[in-house]
Order: C-alpha cells, then structure tokens, then sequence
C-alpha cells in the first residue's frame, strides 16, 4: 500500500479504493485537493511519526502496533523477504498477534513465533518485550485499523487489504458506533498518514481531530467488497477476520483510576498494609476486591434473587479495563426489560455517584465502574505504575497487601463471566513483574523476612505459577535452608489443588533435585 490511497466513509458502506491520481479525481475537485495535500512525493517523503507527535486516544497501543511491525519489517529485510499479507492484528497487555491471511514462504522470525496450535504458519506472536528497541521508518502497514475489542484483545483490521467498499449492515446503533470509531482510529493513528479520509453519506457528520484529515462527500461509497455485520447486542462480526468485536468507544472511559488516587499514590510516606489504613488514605463510597474472594463493599443491599448476574458483573467490570463486555450483558440479561431491571437494582446497591450517575452504567463498550468506586485491582494497578521512585517500596507493599487469595477465590460466578476472567491478559503479568520488583528491592534492604512475604503475597494470588515458587526456593537455599523439604511440599499441593495434574517445568525439576527434601516430593509428582 503506497501514498495514493484514499479511505471514505459512508453509513451504510465504508470504501477503500486503491486511488491512483484518476481514482481521486472522481471523487471531485475537494477530495482530490485533499488527497494531494496528504500524498508525499519521493523527495519529500513522510518522516516517521515519533510519539511525542501521535494524536491518538491510546498511544501506549500506538506504541505497540507501530514498533512491532517496523521490528517486523527490518527483520524481514534482513533476510530479503516480503512483508505478510495480514488480515487482522490482536494487541495484549504484552504481545502482539499478526494473523496473516495466507501462509508465508518462511517461517515466523525471531523473535516472532509460530502461535502454538496454528497448523499452517498464519498465526504469528511475539512479546513486546523483545521488540522494544525503536525502528524507523514509514509505516508497514498504514491501512491497519482499530475496529474494537474481544476477549480483552485491542483488534485491528488492515482495511488496505479490502477488494472493494466494506459494507456494515444491520443494526443501526452499533454500525454508527463503528463508522465513527473507524473514522476517529485513522483520523487520529500515527501510521495512516498516507490515507486520505472521505466520508460520505446521510450519517450525522463525525467531527475530524485535524480539518484535512476528513472530506464530507454527498455521494455515497459502491457496493461490493467486504462486510461488517452489526448485531442488535451491540457487538460488530468482522468478516474477513472471522472475528466479533466491541466496537471502540471515542469517549474517555470512566473506569480509569480517578485524579485523586494517582496524587495519593504518589504521596504514600510509608506502606498502607491493613484495610483501616487504606480507607483513610484513599477513602472511597464503593470498594470492590477481587484479589481474592469477591468483596463488596457498598450503601445499599442486593438482592439475593438478583445476586449471582449482578455479582459476575461487577466482579468483571472491576477486572477488566474495558469493564464488563456487551457480549457478557446480553448473555446473561437476554432482553432489554431484564437489563433495565438489572439496571436499577445495581443503582439501588451501589448508589450513584457525584454527578448523580450510576456507579456502574452501561457505554458504548460495555458496563463501566464509575470513578469514585475503589477496585483493589484498579487501584493495585494504579500503586505499581505511577511515575514515583521516592516511594517505589512503599507503593510496591501497599499494592502486594491488597491480595487476599486466588482471583475471586470461591466466587461463585456465573460461568459465562467466569470465561471472560479467565481471559483477562493484564492481571498477571503485571502482578508478577511486581512481586519480583519488590522481591529485589526488598534484597538491597537486606530484609529477607520481606523477600519471603512479597513472594508468598504473588504466590498467594497465583499459587501454580512455578516461576515464583523456583524463586522462593533459591532465596530459601541462601537463607533459610532447613525451610526447603516443607516449601517443596507447598508447591507440590498448590499445584495439585483443584485435581490438576502436576507437570513440573524442567528448571523446577532441576532445582528441586539440588536441595534436600527434593526425592520425595519427586517421588509423589
């Protein structure tokens, strides 16, 4: 895909046209000036974006996407090989997928790998760890678009790929939603500076961030080409992707930790280790804890009929960055009575907040906490990755002391709420890169009693992680070692709590053979 390209919008149809210099001219004088102010010539080429300059509503993703695939692109280069052919990229908390719409001649290169399971090499992942290192240089894919989120993954479609016009079809409200969000997502994303965007058709006009970036046109796109099938759940079917979506919402999310708590944690003097501690630090109307058994704390009461739909609820919505999916809403809510009886019986539980809104009410992406309700993720996550080094251990400590037990330990959560959990991407890793964090700075202090707890609290959240229980057992081995055969014994439980059979990684078994008490834990694996 090269300069000459233009993007136009319709609310029936959005077009892509592979526009050479005749191509824009049928679309008028006015596109044709737009298109030529946006195309860059070989002597002037289109300098590579730099953070500082992306006018978009989520660099960090920006930063992702963008860095992933010019890695890609020089390491292809390297090897004198083509660019894939994508149908769709999939953006975690700390890998990138790149789902290609035919197999390769190579296979994925490293650091990209072949996704476990993908039989046919179209399925490419790769760690954005391994890829942090800034390549640049134009964009390798300026088509790609971000078209909304499944299971907790960002989905972005690369609409350079389509044969023609790509029509969205069905219900209105959530078609509206996706013309707007497809607008707002290349209007606004740094590698689609060599797109010209053309919106067209009787839709209510979509406000453009910079005025060259949009072109309203009365005529409406052609017909053909792929499909986008809108579902009255609010949930969007990407055909060429085989995927369902939530499309993104263009307004701030209401879950994002409020002003008050970042200044808070910026401001902690000393760890906040009990639950009377914390409420007077960081004081809220509505707490919910899911580091651990579900715990809720609120004005009003529920209703024990009530309690099951609007308890999986919650729990995901204090959870997920998102909140709680459409998808999730509609399958336990099956009409629009049931959901407005839901409605107001979780605003009579929670209350509302100052603005007078409910503390959980619904948006474009799903059903949201509202700012001044305390989750102890939120504000864990909140705790570890404020910009503050003064006070990086007592921050660290007072996020780990929010754990409680396993993640809802013992909730009894609908089942369909219990898969969406069980795919949340972010939790984990972030938590881990704490404990161990933590762990070492409690090292430099010299306090082994703190290395031992800030491990314990980590393995107290995710007792079957063996790379926690490797590290505690290397610590005991310098410090404690008369401890081993009885934390050789924990582990072996924890990881055959809940009937799972134990597969102890290779560096486990290697470590456990080294120490004493090792033979007959092996012997019960």
């Amino acid at each position: 895909m090269t300069g000459d390209t233009s993007l136009w919008i319709t609310l029936g149809a959005v077009g892509l046209g592979s526009a050479a210099v005749a191509g824009a001219a049928a679309f008028g004088e006015p596109a044709w000036r737009a298109w030529r102010r946006r195309r860059r010539t070989a002597d002037a080429p289109d300098p590579a974006p730099t953070p500082g300059s992306w006018d978009i509503g989520d660099p960090k993703l920006a930063a992702q996407v963008f860095t992933s695939l010019c890695h890609l692109r020089a390491r292809l280069r390297e090897v004198d090989a083509p660019l894939p052919h994508l149908t769709s990229v999939l953006v975690g908390y700390d890998r990138v997928v790149l789902q290609l719409a035919r197999p390769t001649p190579i296979p994925a290169i490293a650091p990209w790998r072949q996704l476990p399971g993908d039989l046919d090499g179209r399925c490419w992942v790769v760690d954005t760890a391994e890829v942090r290192d800034w390549a640049p240089g134009p964009s390798p894919y300026p088509g790609l678009t971000l078209a909304g989120t499944c299971d907790g993954w960002h989905v972005l479609i690369d609409l350079a790929r389509a044969p023609g016009p790509i029509g969205i079809v069905g219900d209105p409200r959530p078609a509206n939603r996706l013309v707007t969000a497809l607008t707002q997502a290349v209007a606004t994303a740094p590698w689609s500076r060599e797109l010209t965007l053309i919106t067209a058709g009787p839709h209510q006009p979509v406000p453009p961030p910079r005025p060259d970036t949009v072109v309203l046109r009365p005529e409406p796109a052609p017909p053909g080409g792929w499909n986008f099938y809108a579902r009255p759940d609010g949930q969007v079917y990407l055909e060429p992707a085989n995927l369902l979506v939530d499309p993104i919402g263009t307004s701030p999310p209401p879950a994002a930790p409020p002003t008050p708590w970042r200044a808070a944690a910026r401001a902690l003097a000393g760890p906040a280790l009990t639950d009377q501690v914390r409420d007077a630090w960081c004081p809220a109307p509505v707490t919910v804890g899911v580091l651990g058994p579900l715990r809720i704390s609120a004005p009003g009461e529920v209703d024990p009929t009530r309690g099951p739909v609007l308890s999986s609820l919650l729990a995901t919505a204090a959870i997920r960055p998102t909140g709680a999916p459409l998808s999730l809403v509609h399958g336990l809510l099956t009409d629009e009575r049931q959901i407005a009886d839901a409605a107001r019986h979780v605003h009579d539980w929670l209350g509302a907040d100052h603005t007078g809104l409910p503390r959980l009410r619904a948006t474009s992406t799903g059903w949201r906490l509202a700012a001044d309700v305390r989750s102890d993720w939120h504000l864990f996550r909140e705790l570890v990755t404020v910009d503050q080094p003064d006070n990086e251990w007592a921050r660290l400590l007072t996020a780990l002391s929010l754990i409680r037990g396993e993640l809802l330990a013992a909730t009894p959560l609908l089942p369909a709420a219990q898969r969406v959990v069980d795919r949340e991407t972010q939790l984990r890793p972030l938590v881990i890169k704490s404990v161990r964090r933590a762990a070492a700075l409690a090292a430099e202090r010299q306090d082994p009693a703190a290395v031992a707890w800030v491990l314990r609290q980590g393995l107290t959240l995710y007792p079957r992680v063996q790379g926690l229980w490797r590290t505690l057992l290397l610590f005991q081995a310098d410090h404690e070692p008369a401890a081993l055969p009885h934390t050789v014994d924990e582990m072996m439980t924890a990881l055959r709590a809940g009937g799972h059979r134990v597969r102890l990684e290779r560096s486990t078994k290697r470590l456990v053979a080294r120490h004493r008490g090792a033979g007959t834990a092996l012997t019960r694996a």
